[in-house]
């Protein structure tokens, strides 16, 4: 009877020293993991933060808002600390050559602590929810109004825009354009605007940014203004007008010319 009761007592000792080995196990890796990704928002440059975000979720979201998603949360938390280990949830899993690293529970900031989700895969964030809808809120709201950076990455989208309705492929220009509008314009009026423009004009020469800005005040739709100069008449502004809702970049009208101010 000892025997076995020795035998038990060690088994039980062995089980909680796994226990608490797996527990600071995953909260050493599930902090570094998640302090890396959260400290790169604070970096002036999106870049090191875009090539942490898996091409998956980048189907999703677009990384550049995103990035000033995560700069909201730490603007409305502080700094990252680290996770409250004190229901957490978390697992790290390999199989297959890929490993899934997924925290649920707690997150400790410097100014408070929020309950969210963070899903790794291989290194690269895959998904994450923010369940506080107060610091969700406040950060959507950072991804509204876009820095000048930023702007010049949409920029390049909406130029894009131009560059195919005004060289003869509407098509590809109408599917730029989100679903919504699609369906309430339709492809064939569209492509009549801007067939229209380059029969008056003449071919497109050259298209240029100008700037961009909020539509108004606060405002989750920006303009992006162009000058645009054609065979018979040169420096015509025009705008593309993308709305940033959901962490998605929609683009969702145009004018040539533009009724707008840059």
């Amino acid at each position: 009877m000892k025997s076995v009761l020795k035998f038990g007592c060690g088994f039980f000792l062995f089980a909680i020293a796994l226990f608490v080995g797996l527990m600071m196990y995953g909260q050493s890796s599930g902090e570094a993991i998640v302090k890396e990704f959260i400290s790169l928002a604070a970096k002036d440059s999106p870049d090191d933060f875009i090539a942490k975000v898996h091409p998956g979720l980048a189907e999703e979201v677009d990384p550049e808002l995103l990035y000033l998603f995560f700069k909201g949360v730490t603007k409305e938390c502080g700094d990252f600390e680290g996770l409250n280990m004190n229901g957490m949830n978390f697992s790290d899993k390999s199989a297959n050559g890929n490993r899934t690293q997924d925290f649920s529970g707690n997150f400790r900031f410097a100014k408070k602590e929020i309950p969210m989700e963070m899903n790794f895969l291989n290194g690269l964030l895959f998904g994450f929810n923010v369940k506080d809808p107060v610091v969700a809120q406040a950060a959507l709201k950072e991804t509204n109004v876009i820095p000048a950076d930023a702007a010049k990455r949409y920029a390049k989208r909406a130029e894009a825009f131009w560059q195919a309705g005004l060289s003869g492929k509407e098509a590809d220009a109408f599917a730029m354009m989100t679903e919504s509008v699609q369906k309430q314009f339709g492809s064939e009026k569209v492509s009549a605007i801007l067939s229209e423009v380059t029969q008056n004009n003449g071919k497109a020469e050259s298209i240029k940014f100008i700037s961009a800005r909020p539509k108004e005040p606060g405002s989750s739709k920006s303009l992006f203004f162009f000058s645009i100069d054609f065979l018979k008449v040169k420096d015509v502004i025009a705008h593309v007008t993308i709305e940033f809702a959901a962490l998605k970049a929609h683009l969702v009208g145009f004018a040539i010319p533009s009724d707008e101010k840059p």
